[in-house]
């Protein structure tokens, strides 16, 4: 295929395949989140709550739901494989990926607070809190 289309052609092809494999599985785990959110904890947990707090946990959800969907799918790629079970390390560098991840996201809201503030961008007013 390189033969054809050239290297840089053949890596392109690859990063969108997973791209479009990302963007695929993203939208499962948020529709698994909403529906959890919706449907159980809405209704049967906490139905007297704001709509902040239901977004809140529909975040939380579409979260748990991505670690249940990485660990099955580590566990039986160990299993049909022969036993390869992830080391120490692999979950160590998850969970430092996953730190680092907090505080892209932390560095990210500061950020935007310090761009509203210059009144570089405006951003609509939060709800008040009831």
């Amino acid at each position: 295929m390189s033969l054809i289309l050239g290297k840089r052609a053949v890596a392109l092809s690859v990063a969108v395949f997973f791209a479009a494999t990302f963007s695929s599985k993203a939208g499962e785990l948020n529709a698994l989140g909403a529906t959890t959110t919706v449907d159980l904890y809405r209704h049967v947990i906490r139905r007297d709550a704001t709509d902040a707090h239901y977004v809140t946990a529909s975040k939380w959800f579409t979260a748990l739901w991505g670690l249940v969907a990485g660990t099955a799918a580590t566990l039986l790629f160990a299993l049909i494989f022969g036993g390869k079970y992830p080391k120490p390390d692999d979950w160590i560098s998850l969970v430092f990926i996953l730190v680092a991840m907090r505080f892209l996201a932390l560095a990210e809201k500061k950020r935007v607070q310090e761009l509203v503030a210059e009144h570089e961008i405006d951003v609509a007013p939060a709800p008040a809190k009831a």
